[in-house]
């Protein structure tokens, strides 16, 4: 009964009380028990604890343990020489059960320090430093030297040093190990800068004032000058003989020794394991040796061996290695289950470079090294794969872990761009995980998006808006900025992504696959609703839903519905009513797939819900941007979409009467007044084109407003220039969209300029029509008002001049 009623504890029951409640249940309730603890062992317990720094409760004695976990709990106490009292819990009939309500925890072996519970299952002391050992438990006399001992035998030759091999610290550490290293010995290192207790201890154990000292078998040979003599005679090679792995068999036979307390051989395979770059044949035979014996690695004290395992650098196995390292860590979470997060993250961090110089180009990177990853990502699918069919449960583990490992933005380009392409392949084994690994990349890439400030672009119209041809000298001889990078980085990871939904809805004869394209679009607009929608600042992921909307004409109309819903809706918060209308106002005007009869449709349609609008406002006889926020929202994208594509809907058959249907003259001067809150060169533009059109007489209005700014009896707010499909300067992603996306006409801004110029001159032009600001407009200043480079009236974002690899 109490292994089902006691829970886990961290920390003992510091309550004497001899009944005490134990609560066991679900979030709906609890069942209480109430359990009688006996009143003698209790007062045992607490006098050993109080009495004794260190106590340790099990099964069995000292000498003969009763189950191996206590025997190993002992052993590493020994280890240390830790002072320690033992008390069998099978001493009297109820004392295991008072112990077990005393401590929260029905697990053995139990070890009490300073009167607090310490971790009983090994983890807390198999992973603890010398000197958090040191400080946990009180050390007997010659704690120090026992340890210096064990390290000085831990190799057959042992070379205390400042520094590592890769990187000594002193000019004698770095003699010695060019000395030791034009011999044929092997050998292992301590730094003694890591440990000041070892470095100042092993000057008195060894009698040796001085760095470095080299020990043979056990015994000291001497600092440098003793060894460059020693090599000189060969005395050296003749004294270091250190024992090598023979066959696959020696492996299970040094764990078996590493467990029995004999470390000489286990070293061995450690130093093998951490060769910077190791033999091919040492290494065969050492990871086949551990494929045989995986079920002994799972001993906690074999844990810095299964660590070092877990890191093995794929980089530097062949093809063959890889396939065992595999197979060994499936096997480790067969043999313990506990192992499989640890083995996923493994995986999964083969799916992307460990380290790239930030001066190496992707060019050149990809040239070095394309080959060997692309053998190591097929590798750690395969791998993902087989996991995944060993432990399908695991499903949302493997989504975490993909969350988890996603590198920073700052990383290289490659390291980005691989990682985000290995999880678009991972969907084809992880069908279920396709609409969250859809998400998170999306979400990142908009995250590198936001960080980019796209408006701070310059803009060049002579030189159009794309520009696709890059002068690769040019490039070359210029550096590049933070900005640059970051840019070229979400080129590349939103043109893969393109790719990959090219791939996906067509087939391979190129003919649309309508199911699988409608999985996908109903998996973006989920994404987009959550994670793009109610960002103001994102400029180019939202492209992504741009090039979906265009493979079927029930796409843009869902999407169209979608932002209309969203922007005309009373629960909706108003930042996000702003951001669907200015989406709804670019996607129609940008949208080359649109029919332009169905964009007269729409428009019609938006005008009529504004009219009737105005008509229940009637009462109002003062605006106010918060309170009205659908209808500024709306006008403004009607006056946008109006502008963009006035030239097309004029052409239409019955065009201009359809236009005038619009009402835009009413719109303009009614009592709520958009033009007040709407973007001021959107306005300047509008007013000029539906002048131009006898639509609409907007001057008047606009002389009034700016005479109420400058009184301040109105607030400066507007509706802003956000209008998120304006051109992007990604060349890559451009071409997913070229032939899809509108652009506008710059001769048409030109030729009402000119009729403006030719009305000016003849005298027959009303002054209150070139009114800019609070004073009147030239045509020349109206040249240099009306912008039509990106949006009418809109500098946000123009062609980006150069964007070049990182």
């Amino acid at each position: 009964l109490l292994r089902f009623v006691i829970p886990r504890r961290s920390q003992p029951m510091r309550r004497a009380n001899r009944r005490i409640g134990i609560f066991v249940g679900s979030q709906s309730h609890c069942l209480i028990r109430s359990i009688i603890m006996d009143g003698e062992s209790l007062t045992k317990i607490e006098k050993l604890i109080m009495e004794h720094r260190c106590v340790v409760f099990m099964k069995g004695s000292k000498e003969q343990p009763k189950d191996q976990c206590t025997g190993e709990m002992l052993r590493l106490l020994d280890k240390f020489c830790v002072k320690y009292s033992v008390c069998d819990v099978n001493m009297e009939e109820k004392f295991a059960d008072t112990l077990a309500l005393y401590s929260g925890t029905y697990r053995l072996p139990l070890i009490y320090i300073n009167g607090e519970l310490f971790d009983g299952d090994l983890t807390g002391i198999g992973r603890m430093s010398h000197s958090k050992f040191c400080s946990t438990f009180e050390p007997s006399d010659g704690g120090l030297n026992k340890r210096i001992y064990d390290l000085i035998n831990a190799f057959p030759v042992m070379l205390f040093m400042k520094g590592t091999k890769t990187q000594p610290r002193c000019g004698f550490s770095k003699e010695m190990l060019d000395v030791l290293n034009q011999s044929n010995v092997d050998y292992a290192t301590y730094n003694i800068l890591d440990d000041n207790d070892v470095r100042e201890g092993l000057k008195i154990y060894s009698n040796w004032h001085t760095y470095p000292q080299l020990y043979v078998n056990g015994s000291l040979i001497g600092g440098l000058d003793v060894v460059k003599q020693m090599m000189e005679s060969n005395q050296l090679e003749k004294n270091a003989v250190v024992p090598q792995m023979t066959s696959v068999l020696d492996v299970k036979s040094a764990l078996q020794e590493f467990l029995e307390g004999n470390s000489m051989n286990y070293c061995s395979i450690l130093s093998i394991l951490n060769e910077a770059q190791p033999e091919e044949k040492e290494l065969s035979r050492v990871l086949m040796g551990l494929k045989l014996c995986v079920s002994m690695l799972v001993d906690r004290s074999c844990q810095k061996l299964v660590s070092i395992i877990f890191n093995l650098d794929w980089m530097k196995l062949s093809k063959k290695l890889i396939r065992t390292h595999v197979d060994i860590l499936i096997q480790l979470t067969l043999a313990d289950v506990s192992c499989v997060d640890n083995v996923l993250m493994c995986f999964v961090k083969k799916l992307k470079p460990v380290t790239i110089s930030p001066t190496c180009t992707v060019e050149d990177d990809d040239n070095e090294n394309a080959l060997k990853r692309s053998i190591i990502y097929t590798a750690a699918h395969r791998a993902l794969k087989q996991l995944f069919e060993i432990y399908p449960v695991c499903v949302n583990r493997i989504f975490t872990t993909f969350v988890n490992a996603y590198p920073y933005h700052g990383h290289h380009t490659v390291i980005l761009r691989d990682y985000a392409r290995n999880l678009l392949h991972s969907t084809q084994y992880l069908p279920h995980l396709e609409r969250n690994i859809l998400g998170l990349i999306i979400e990142e890439m908009t995250k590198n998006d936001v960080m980019h400030d796209m408006s701070n672009r310059p803009v060049s119209c002579a030189e159009g808006i794309f520009e696709m041809e890059l002068d690769q000298s040019e490039i070359a001889s210029n550096e590049m900025s933070g900005a640059h990078r970051l840019l070229n980085k979400l080129d590349i990871c939103l043109s893969d992504l393109l790719s990959f939904l090219q791939n996906e809805c067509f087939f391979p004869d190129g003919n649309l696959n309508e199911n699988r394209t409608d999985e996908m679009f109903e998996s973006l607009i989920s994404v987009f609703i959550r994670s793009v929608l109610p960002l103001r600042s994102s400029s180019v992921v939202q492209f992504i839903w741009f090039y979906m909307c265009s493979l079927r004409e029930k796409y843009y109309r869902q999407f169209v519905q979608l932002l209309w819903e969203c922007t005309v809706s009373a629960s909706v918060s108003s930042p996000l009513r702003l951001n669907a209308a200015s989406y709804l106002a670019s996607f129609i005007a940008r949208a080359n797939f649109i029919p332009i009869e169905e964009i007269m449709k729409y428009l019609l349609s938006w005008t009529q819900w504004i009219q009737q609008y105005i008509c229940e406002q009637d009462d109002v006889n003062r605006s106010h941007p918060q309170l009205h926020c659908s209808f500024y929202c709306i006008c403004q994208a009607v006056f946008y979409i109006f502008s963009f594509r006035c030239r097309e809907l004029i052409n239409l058959t019955n065009g201009y009467d359809n236009l005038v249907r619009l009402n835009l003259h009413r719109i303009v001067t009614c009592e709520l007044n958009p033009l007040q809150y709407c973007s001021k060169h959107l306005v300047r533009n509008f007013a000029n084109i539906s002048r131009n059109y006898q639509l609409a007489f907007c001057y008047v209005t606009l002389e009034r407003n700016d005479r109420l700014k400058q009184l301040r009896l109105v607030a400066d707010w507007n509706l802003g220039n956000f209008y998120p499909f304006d051109p992007q300067p990604l060349r890559r992603s451009f071409t997913f969209i070229e032939d899809i996306y509108k652009e506008y006409d710059q001769t048409l801004a030109e030729q009402w300029l000119t009729t403006e110029q030719e009305d000016s001159n003849s005298g027959d032009t009303v002054m209150d029509d070139f009114l800019d600001e609070a004073e009147h407009l030239s045509t020349a200043s109206l040249r240099n008002s009306f912008t039509y480079c990106s949006s009418p009236g809109f500098m946000r974002i123009g062609s980006e001049k150069k964007s070049v690899n990182e």
